[in-house]
């Protein structure tokens, strides 16, 4: 009897949960179709966030005592503000220029894509990252010396494929929250590249002086 009881309350249990977990997903589903751009904007902003931990936490292995908020607070910022409403602007666009019944169309605005938004949104990440971190005209200038090209090259290696995948099969309102869920490590990689290279600059800069 014992054992039918447990069995009864475990599936009860695993039901509940599901049941749960449907709900918020269609709660969320709800809030992209009623507020697009300001769901996808704090997933966004969530996503940008964690993708800092997992460079800070993972990859640098810093521990929780050496977490640098202010850093993470630039990257959830930079993802509300302007990935966000830009990944979002950019896909009704393309939906405009490259109508989805014509031929190859998703190849079409993969390439209109790495060729225009790609570029452009790494060169603002950067810039905006360096603004807020108070960096000088100098600064900034070898950031993008030191970062801007080598992330656009990582960029072409990973991207194109993502995108083929995004146009061709992911419905227009789930593209900008499909493709930041996948950008999670490319987050983790770009708040590592803007800030291992900081790091190396403010060696250089200390060596200079001794």
């Amino acid at each position: 009897v014992n054992g039918v009881f447990n069995i009864g309350v475990l599936r009860t249990s695993v039901d509940w949960s599901r049941s749960k977990h449907i709900t918020m997903l269609a709660w969320y589903l709800r809030q992209l179709s009623v507020r697009p751009w300001t769901t996808q904007a704090c997933t966004t902003g969530f996503l940008f966030l964690a993708g800092d931990v997992l460079a800070q936490q993972v990859v640098e292995r810093r521990g929780l005592a050496h977490h640098q908020w202010k850093r993470s607070a630039s990257m959830v910022t930079i993802g509300t503000c302007l990935a966000a409403p830009a990944m979002r602007a950019w896909y009704l666009s393309l939906e405009r220029l490259v109508p989805a019944a014509s031929a190859y169309a998703f190849v079409k605005k993969m390439a209109l894509d790495q060729t225009f938004f790609a570029p452009v949104f790494l060169f603002c990440f950067f810039g905006s990252l360096g603004v807020l971190e108070g960096k000088s005209l100098e600064e900034l200038k070898e950031h993008y010396k030191m970062n801007y090209f080598a992330a656009l090259k990582i960029n072409y290696m990973v991207w194109p494929a993502v995108q083929i995948l995004t146009f061709s099969v992911i419905p227009l309102q789930h593209r900008v929250t499909f493709v930041n869920f996948v950008a999670l490590w490319w987050n983790a990689y770009l708040a590592w590249k803007a800030h291992h290279s900081h790091s190396s600059e403010e060696g250089a800069s200390k060596n200079e002086k001794q």
